[in-house]
């Protein structure tokens, strides 16, 4: 995966398009560890997406808060917990989309309004996925444990001795992949890397597909360097 690559094109379109609707880039900036950036794209973007279509950009705002995480959870565990407090402090001053990376605006549309309150995310995935990761920014520990708890369903029982069964729907695949970006993005490596290997196995193809899910599994695993004989 050539992410400096990526990058360098992603910034071509914005020179030319400043307003672009590329979340993706986001991503490659996520995997290079500039969250902030990442932060910034995923935000604007998720703005972009609810004004001019009204539904929710639940995907951009998965992964601005995942910026943030990994943002904190890069830090040393008790400046972490100070970090995560402070946010709590701006959250309760400045409302739910207050942040801690500098230069992120919060996710509005062009007439400064925040719509997302309004939305109702129909995909069922998404929707515990997003407030998997929102419960972690907010520290609310009780709807963290029911929405991991409501993807691992999804996810089912697990043989390793048996290939999964077609995920047409990929909403197993998904699910893996969201627990396995949120214990990513709280820098818990060992139960992320256990759920990006479940991810990659209902992956049918990596990077020739219509929807990027089925790329992410991998480009995680690659960028993290877990491969490995298991």
């Amino acid at each position: 995966f050539r992410l400096e690559e990526a990058t360098e094109a992603f910034d071509k379109v914005f020179a030319l398009k400043p307003n672009a609707y590329v979340w993706h880039a986001g991503i490659a900036r996520f995997y290079q560890n500039e969250f902030e950036d990442a932060a910034r794209i995923f935000a604007r973007t998720a703005g972009f997406y609810e004004s001019k279509f009204g539904g929710p950009a639940s995907e951009e705002r998965i992964w601005r808060d995942a910026c943030e995480l990994k943002y904190i959870s890069s830090m040393p565990k008790r400046k972490g917990k100070e970090l995560l407090q402070q946010l709590q402090d701006y959250k309760s001053q400045q409302g739910d989309d207050a942040t801690l990376l500098a230069g992120v605006p919060s996710v509005e549309d062009d007439d400064g309004e925040n719509p997302f309150g309004a939305m109702v995310e129909t995909r069922k995935v998404l929707r515990i996925a997003r407030d998997l990761f929102e419960a972690s920014l907010n520290n609310d520990y009780s709807t963290v444990v029911l929405s991991r708890a409501k993807l691992r369903a999804i996810c089912g029982v697990v043989d390793a001795s048996r290939r999964p069964r077609p995920d047409i729907k990929m909403w197993k695949l998904s699910s893996w992949f969201f627990l396995g970006l949120h214990y990513d993005a709280l820098g818990e490596a060992e139960e992320s890397k256990d759920c990006m290997k479940m991810a990659l196995l209902l992956c049918p193809s990596i990077g020739n597909a219509g929807d990027i899910i089925h790329t992410l599994p991998a480009l995680h695993m690659t960028t993290r360097d877990w491969y490995d004989d298991d």
